[in-house]
């Protein structure tokens, strides 16, 4: 006789168990998956708010430039290039007064001083005739300088000498004008025409007071041996 041995079948069950024991899953656990999605929202957060700074960055510059034009319709005038700015020289007028130096082309040779004190007033008047050469032509040959102070100034003419190397007045030379510069100590002689090389004769009246100081025309006292002040 023969004999059959049964063959236990398993279920369908236990087959999809097998099924699922041998293939692979991927488990996140509950508390990473919160932090992915925060991380997640933060990055979104982020991102709006750079693209927001950018924007009003943008719309800022816009406006500023849209206000820029408008000034520019209203005024009519157009920007114009920068243009680079150079430091500029002392300026100097050409007039030889405005120089502290007297010019150098014109040199005294000869005085003939008169003055007249009145002791009493504290004043006195003078006059004086200036023998001076002209050694050589220069920029300023219509004017003749010279140096005075706290003088008043009551005639002033210029003559070529009646004879050379003397003071003594000979043919007048005309003037435009005679004028006081205060600032540098000048009396200035304007001629009509040039000077030449040679020799000329200024003549000059004026007043004053005498000097407090130890300068100029001054007065000094003492006390003699009765003590009387003189």
């Amino acid at each position: 006789m023969s004999s059959y041995e049964e063959v236990p079948m398993k279920s369908n069950e236990d087959g999809e168990v097998a099924k699922k024991e041998s293939g692979k899953a991927f488990v996140i656990s509950r508390n990473l998956a919160i932090v992915l999605v925060v991380v997640v929202i933060a990055l979104i957060i982020f991102v709006g708010v750079i693209s927001g700074v950018f924007s009003a960055r943008q719309a800022r510059k816009e406006a500023l430039e849209e206000n820029k034009n408008k000034r520019r319709v209203v005024s009519g005038t157009t920007e114009k290039p920068s243009v680079e700015i150079k430091p500029t020289e002392p300026f100097t007028r050409p007039e030889p007064w405005y120089k502290i130096r007297l010019p150098q082309n014109i040199l005294p040779i000869h005085y003939e001083l008169y003055l007249d004190p009145y002791l009493e007033q504290n004043t006195f008047q003078g006059k004086v005739s200036i023998l001076i050469k002209v050694t050589e032509k220069s920029d300023y040959m219509s004017y003749i300088l010279i140096h005075i102070n706290d003088m008043n100034v009551t005639d002033a003419k210029v003559y070529k000498p009646a004879k050379s190397n003397s003071a003594t007045p000979g043919e007048e030379v005309a003037l435009k004008d005679t004028f006081e510069y205060p600032e540098n100590d000048f009396f200035v002689f304007q001629l009509e025409d040039d000077l030449e090389v040679g020799q000329y004769v200024l003549v000059m009246s004026y007043k004053s007071t005498f000097s407090s100081q130890l300068n100029g025309l001054y007065i000094s006292t003492y006390t003699n041996e009765k003590g009387e002040k003189r």
